[in-house]
């Protein structure tokens, strides 16, 4: 316990914080734009849906207009749309990003993580231009998805990052990797808060010029990483040798699963992935239907869904950089914070299932504010039970996770939604609520 305590006095969140600030600032940075992407994209594929199709369906007013928001068979295209690109960057992402993250292990976690922000700039031209010639068919937007995923996607950013930051403090006790990742997970939630407040923009600047900004701020991450100090440089040519072998040998990372069977942990890591499989399933699910629901329910748009989720993600991320580190410093497990995060997140879904205004929506700050504490237990818990020389592997396989997750609550939220709309637009979130009884079973 002393020395615990002493370890813990040492390596303050502080002090990690500084350790990993030129991670930090890039993730901070692409947290922005991530967040900002979804009612963005949401809204431009809703207008250029419009634009395409609004004849057909007979839309008597302009595509602009908020009497479009509760146009059902709008909607359905809409929504078979985003579903649409959610396949292309799940189901081309999850092999891509295993590869990068095997790469990551054998070879260089600097270079893993500068291949996706190259799709992710050239993913960000293909925006501009389809936003500036509207008259393009939207499927043109899947193939936008379709391109960031052939380098990884974002799963192998957010991977790899985690990776990066965890293997920066190798030589530090185990406590600090949890902390480490708890402040990675503030810096993806401070950044989500600025990117959802900074969704108003969209009204002054218009697609083009958000597009624009996004680009922008994808080049300086680029830039960012490209001058972090390199990780895994093989300096003789026999380990260079070895490692081309090790890469060939198990380009997929398969090894870690075998490592985990022989130290009989792979009953507690395949409960962990499941808890994280559930939790990640409600969250992304959610967050696919959420502003078109809003949008349906009470006329919401992006800026209005912005502020929403702004001032939500705001208090998740106070929660995670200062209650996280403080808690687990006074002796709370990653465990137990892991449990407190999920049921925040279920009650988050069932709220959202309840709420009957405008002004009532937004009691989701004070239900969700600790929602950001699930995904930070379970990466830290994953983290202490696999050897650090497989960590771009096992964030990598969080991230295949996620992306499955997605591709699954693409599919059935992109249909049952638009099905609901008519009989009970809250059924989507009555069965997120209840599906979050999993992970709290088995955490």
């Amino acid at each position: 316990m002393e020395t615990e305590a002493t370890d813990a006095t040492a390596y303050s969140a502080k002090f990690l914080f500084l350790k990993t600030i030129r991670i930090n600032v890039p993730l901070c940075l692409y947290s922005i734009t991530s967040f900002m992407f979804y009612p963005i994209f949401q809204s431009l594929v809703y207008q250029k849906a419009c634009l395409q199709y609004g004849d057909r369906i007979g839309i008597g007013v302009n595509c602009s207009h908020r009497e479009i928001s509760s146009n059902s068979e709008l909607q359905s295209i809409a929504n078979w749309i985003l579903l649409l690109s959610s396949v292309a960057i799940c189901s081309l992402g999850l092999f891509t990003s295993a590869l990068i993250g095997r790469f990551s292990d054998t070879k260089s976690r600097k270079t893993a993580l500068l291949i996706p922000f190259i799709g992710l700039i050239l993913e960000g031209v293909s925006l501009v231009v389809q936003s500036y010639y509207m008259e393009l068919s939207v499927y043109w937007l899947v193939g936008s998805e379709a391109l960031f995923a052939a380098f990884g996607g974002y799963m192998s950013i957010f991977s790899s990052f985690f990776a990066y930051a965890t293997d920066s403090v190798r030589s530090y006790p185990p406590k600090c990797r949890s902390l480490v990742i708890a402040i990675l997970e503030g810096a993806i939630g401070f950044g989500g808060t600025i990117g959802y407040l900074c969704s108003f923009l969209l009204k002054f600047w218009g697609f083009v010029g958000l597009f624009i900004a996004f680009l922008l701020i994808y080049i300086i991450c680029f830039l960012a990483v490209f001058f972090l100090p390199s990780m895994n440089n093989r300096d003789t040519t026999e380990s260079r040798s070895t490692t081309e072998m090790e890469y060939k040998r198990d380009m997929f990372g398969f090894d870690l699963v075998k490592l985990l069977w022989q130290q009989k942990r792979i009953g507690t890591f395949i409960a962990l992935i499941v808890a994280f499989a559930v939790s990640f399933f409600t969250f992304i699910g959610s967050t696919h239907i959420s502003f078109y629901y809003l949008k349906f329910r009470f006329g919401w748009d992006a800026e209005l869904y912005g502020f929403l989720k702004g001032p939500t993600q705001g208090f998740a991320v106070l929660n995670v950089l200062f209650i996280y580190p403080l808690l687990r410093t006074h002796n709370f497990t990653d465990r137990t914070l892991s449990l407190i995060g999920v049921i925040s997140r279920a009650l988050g879904r069932l709220w959202l299932a309840v709420t009957w205004s405008t002004p009532s929506t937004f009691l989701l700050m004070l239900f969700d504010s600790f929602a950001r504490f699930a995904a930070s237990g379970m990466r830290a818990i994953s983290a202490n039970i696999v050897p650090l020389r497989n960590h771009g592997s096992m964030f990598t396989l969080f991230a295949v996770t996620e992306a499955l997750s997605n591709l699954i609550a693409a599919i059935i939220f992109h249909t049952l939604f638009p099905l609901s709309l008519n009989f009970l637009p809250q059924l989507s979130f009555y069965i997120l609520a209840v599906i979050m009884l999993i992970p709290i079973v088995i955490l």
